[in-house]
């Protein structure tokens, strides 16, 4: 961020709880310091961790499924302990963001945590490889949850990752912006820019 973006972002929000740092997974508890409400965010890919590429060359291109993968179980456990150290009631709601691993938990946390879940948003995100079993393993009976996910991608350029698979909720395309590298709309900072022009638009000319 910049200077300016980062200290109006500090003047909105606030941090609530960092997750421990394991296993290359990374989340954070937020609050928006006006309206009270709190948003989990789910870090993505960090490309010199090699726990995050190997959770994504096995458990989201091989199986393509949050069994027995340890970010989700991490996940789950950073759940709990907020809830348990009071950051979160049991029954509190909240929204879910993550962008590409990230948005990857954040729609099989949303899938679970159903009843608690105000909204999630994925950005790049990919999806699962085979629905019916991740329903069972989060013990969902039907596909209600996907209701309340929007998965934002990139329309412009190459990628791997965005829509592969099965996702759980609607999809939202975005133009963003022509690279020079084609696969760089994978970036969420290239997706940031056009979503914060998108929001200029609507402030000035909510018809664009």
């Amino acid at each position: 961020m910049a200077d300016a973006q980062a200290t109006a972002f500090d003047s909105t929000w606030a941090v609530i709880q960092q997750s421990p740092a394991v296993l290359g997974f990374s989340a954070v508890l937020l609050q928006n310091r006006t309206t009270g409400e709190k948003v989990l965010a789910i870090a993505g890919t960090d490309p010199t961790s090699p726990a995050d590429v190997l959770t994504d060359l096995v458990n989201i291109a091989v199986y393509g499924t949050v069994l027995g993968m340890p970010q989700y179980i991490l996940l789950e456990l950073f759940y709990a302990m907020l809830v348990s150290d009071g950051k979160l009631g049991a029954s509190e709601t909240l929204a879910v963001t993550g962008h590409s691993l990230g948005g990857f938990l954040a729609q099989a946390f949303t899938a679970r945590h159903t009843a608690v879940v105000s909204a999630a948003y994925t950005y790049n995100a990919p999806g699962f490889s085979n629905i019916e079993p991740l329903l069972g393993f989060l013990g969902i009976t039907d596909t209600s949850a996907a209701g309340k996910i929007t998965n934002v991608h990139a329309t412009d350029g190459l990628s791997m990752t965005a829509g592969l698979g099965t996702m759980l909720g609607a999809s939202q395309p975005v133009r963003i912006e022509a690279v020079a590298n084609p696969l760089a709309n994978h970036s969420v900072v290239i997706l940031g820019d056009a979503l914060a022009v998108f929001s200029a638009y609507a402030s000035l000319q909510p018809s664009l």
